[in-house]
């Protein structure tokens, strides 16, 4: 009798239910997904920039409702994506809008920080632990939204 793996199942995937062939199809899809990840980005960031400039004279809540979704899209985007940068600044853009939800209108200069680090991320191609570059970012951030 032919020993088999105790983990494999009859089908040819694994216990925890994940076929090892299937898992790397995963692995390549997301990994084309990062490569593109940074001009999608960057043309997601023109939008928010655009509709927020427009926004000045429009309505607030619609524009801090769309603010909302850029960093919320952003904080999860950048972890997967290996920017993990991209997700503290998101984070951290995110804190700052909930903190000022109810505030009639938004500093433009903090609002355009965050823009302008986000994309200088991409720009200088920050990805992984960006260290000391990346904590100079932050803590100009943090400076500006305090």
């Amino acid at each position: 009798m032919a020993e088999t793996d105790p983990t494999e199942t009859p089908e040819g995937g694994t216990i925890d239910g994940l076929n090892p062939a299937r898992l790397e199809a995963a692995n390549t899809a997301v990994e084309k997904l990062a490569d593109a990840y940074p001009a999608l980005a960057m043309l997601n960031l023109q939008e928010i920039r655009a509709t927020f400039a427009l926004g000045r004279s429009g309505d607030s809540k619609e524009i801090k409702e769309a603010l909302h979704r850029f960093a919320h899209n952003l904080i999860g985007q950048g972890a997967l994506f290996r920017y993990p940068l991209i997700s503290e600044i998101a984070q951290s853009m995110y804190g700052h809008l909930r903190e000022h939800d109810r505030s009639r209108d938004l500093r433009c200069v903090t609002i355009e920080a965050y823009f302008d680090a986000i994309e200088e991320v991409f720009d200088r191609k920050l990805v992984g632990d960006c260290g000391p570059e990346g904590d100079a970012i932050l803590t100009r951030l943090e400076a500006l939204a305090a």
